[in-house]
């Protein structure tokens, strides 16, 4: 006697989920280990705006870009994706920070998306035979364009979207679907595509569903446009240096290639990485696409066109027509039809929700073959899951690079070694772990590739990373240093200069500025304040730094670097109320906003506020909120050499500070022989203090 019909149907889906589980745990697994990388680090780890949930009604009307700290320059595209900055805030609370949890809800969704797209299947394929499914869980699950999506955390955008999405498609009431269609739009942008989609797969439908399909379509169409409404209340779409067009011609190679790109990656069953889709340019700065790919958006395009020309000539061609929208319509964002700012034309992450069309189109294929002989099909099944198990493999391995910044991008510089931005990334990475020289190194390695390559933000980028590398390394006592740092920080916004010159601590760097280039001058007066302002008070030009701090903090309230920076130059102003006001909101957002409220209002700044404060009092003062070479100036306004051991204790502590070992221990020695009582403390304070690298 068999079991009931829902017990079988029941322990099917059972059965179905152990499996997609059991291969999403295989090939992602190792992802679980991975921690916060690249975009990561400024949209969840550094961004304060969701490690509290006090702030998600704010999400909710503001960028998804808008984060705590500057970060990308997106300026050129607003995102708009408060469901994904909540479900950060969740997870960060939920898990403490830890990024594991993060990776886990992305492996979760991901099963999700792939059991709702199973589904989603055999709703629209009835007769697809079992192993076309199988076969379609094994591409759902481990294509290699999954990696990005499922190992990267800043790539769970198309999990939540997909999902949603999914849940829409599958809702039997038009308020469901236009409460999932909601959620999708919310997650990201692409998702406005839902109800078009819904449309085509009601025309294609059979008359009797066709009705309820349309008014699911209908549903979705007004939910989204709420969306895009409540958004254009509160965000534009795009920023003010919004590209412009290079002609029709230009765009329509830019589509076609971008469209190319997609479809080899769709059969290419190996990783392939950020830099596969990275835009290459002529002598005169303008996008060049290859040919081959172009060649192959076309054929696409073309073959597109036939099946929906045929489609509305038969109704028998409607079911492929309509999952030719869903591999298309799905990535029509993805497609540059409006030019991005960005470096790529497309990536793999984009082919998530895509994919679901091209796997219908897969299953369709094979159910309409009909093989007839077991050994036959035995031998397709064989012949088409292959290089799909091949590129499962691949992907797990390539899951494992998703663990941190250094080797992320190793494997970038590694499968792309002439793509400027990946030199890029890990130099920034070399200069955030104070490992000066390799970043030094792959900062001319990135040069001569950009100027291979005609990237003129290539070398943007590594221009300012070099001027930020410097403004870590060279110690505050380099006064001269420092002023040519600035120098070449100031030329590069100036539309006059024809050199912006770099020559400091050993680094010397030369960058010719275009004639004519507006657009990238205006994008560095707007991108490189921070090392402007920061570069200003290690000068210590006091009241331009917080003249330029100021303004960064009333761009981002949020910017706990650019709050940080305010309060120190209002220390070393005396402006100590304002500074203290700053350091408290400092404080709300981050721990080092907490250091510094603590050391403006402790005993050592305390003494510091009264007009009659001496060079000591101050000195110490200013050691404490990390203005070394004011402090050590400060101190000698006593008398040079100090006439006190307390004022050498604060010569002595500022050098150390300052990563100058050397001259604290020539302090030791000469100022040790005038106070010997404080010479054997100052030579324990010095024995093995680390060199400035």
């Amino acid at each position: 006697m068999q079991p009931p019909r829902a017990i079988r149907s029941c322990s099917a889906v059972l059965a179905a989920a152990a499996a997609i589980a059991a291969l999403v745990a295989a090939v992602f697994g190792r992802a679980l280990r991975g921690g916060f990388v690249w975009d990561d680090v400024t949209l969840v780890e550094r961004n304060a705006l969701v490690h509290s949930l006090r702030w998600v009604p704010r999400l909710f009307h503001s960028g998804f870009w808008d984060t705590s700290t500057s970060g990308v320059d997106v300026s050129d595209v607003r995102y708009y994706r408060p469901l994904i900055s909540t479900a950060y805030a969740l997870q960060w609370q939920l898990g403490h920070g830890a990024p594991w949890l993060f990776h886990a809800v992305s492996l979760v969704l991901h099963a999700a998306c792939a059991l709702l797209g199973l589904r989603w299947l055999r709703a629209r394929i009835p007769a697809a035979p079992a192993p076309a499914v199988a076969l379609a869980a094994l591409v759902l699950v481990a294509h290699p364009s999954r990696t990005e999506s499922v190992a990267w955390i800043a790539g769970s955008t198309d999990l939540w979207a997909t999902l949603f999405l999914l849940l829409a498609a599958g809702a039997r009431t038009p308020l469901r679907c236009a409460v999932y269609a909601a959620l999708a739009t919310l997650s990201k942008e692409s998702a406005a595509a839902l109800p078009v989609l819904l449309a085509v797969d009601a025309w294609a439908g059979a008359e009797p569903a066709r009705r309820d399909g349309l008014r699911r379509a209908a549903a979705a169409a007004a939910s989204v446009g709420a969306v895009f409404a409540w958004r254009l209340a509160w965000l534009p779409l795009a920023g003010p240096h919004a590209p412009g067009s290079q002609g029709l011609a230009s765009a329509a190679a830019r589509v076609a290639a971008s469209l190319g790109m997609l479809a080899t990656r769709v059969l290419r069953p190996l990783p392939a990485g950020f830099g596969f889709a990275e835009i290459a340019h002529d002598v005169h700065g303008r996008a060049v696409y290859p040919g081959a790919s172009v060649a192959v958006g076309v054929a696409v395009g073309a073959a597109a066109l036939a099946v929906f020309a045929a489609a509305v000539r038969s109704p028998r061609a409607r079911p492929w027509a309509a999952d030719v929208a869903w591999a298309l319509l799905a990535a029509a964002p993805a497609l540059n039809v409006v030019a991005r700012n960005m470096p790529d034309l497309v990536s793999d992450r984009m082919l998530y929700t895509p994919l679901l069309g091209v796997v219908a189109l897969m299953v369709r294929a094979l159910a309409a073959l009909g093989v007839r002989s077991l050994r036959s099909a035995v031998a397709l099944g064989v012949a088409m899951a292959l290089p799909v198990a091949v590129g499962a493999v691949a992907t797990a391995g390539h899951a494992a690079d998703f663990r941190d910044e250094a080797t992320l991008w190793r494997y970038e510089v590694a499968a792309f070694p002439g793509q400027p931005r990946a030199l890029v990334a890990l130099a920034t990475v070399e200069v955030s772990a104070r490992r000066f020289d390799g970043a030094i190194e792959h900062i001319r390695a990135g040069l001569a590739a950009s100027a291979r390559r005609h990237s003129r933000d290539g070398q943007m980028d590594l221009a300012l990373l070099t001027a930020r590398l410097l403004l870590l390394r060279v110690p505050d006592a380099d006064q001269e240093g420092l002023r040519s740092v600035r120098a070449f920080l100031d030329a590069t916004v100036d539309a006059s200069a024809p050199v912006a010159r770099l020559d400091a601590s050993g680094v010397r760097l030369d960058v010719r500025m275009w004639p004519g280039e507006s657009s990238i001058v205006a994008g560095l007066r707007d991108g490189w304040q921070a090392p402007r302002a920061l570069a200003a008070l290690r000068t210590l030009d006091l009241a331009d730094a917080a003249r330029r701090y100021g303004a960064l903090v009333d761009t981002l309230p949020t910017d706990v670097d650019a709050l940080l920076g305010l309060g120190r130059a209002l220390a070393a102003l005396r402006r100590w109320d304002d500074a203290d006001r700053v350091a408290v909101r400092a404080a709300a957002l981050d721990p080092r906003g907490a250091r510094l409220a603590a050391a403006l209002r402790g005993a050592t700044c305390s003494g510091a506020r009264a007009p009659t404060a001496d060079a000591l009092v101050l000195a110490r003062c200013f050691l404490s909120v990390e203005l070394y070479e004011l402090a050590r100036r400060t101190a000698l306004t006593a008398g040079h050499p100090p006439p006190t051991p307390e004022l050498a204790d604060v010569l002595l502590d500022a050098d150390l500070a300052d990563g100058l070992a050397g001259r604290a221990r020539a302090r030791v020695v000469r100022d040790g022989a005038r106070f010997p009582a404080w010479a054997r403390v100052w030579q324990e304070r010095v024995a093995g203090a680390p060199r400035r690298p």
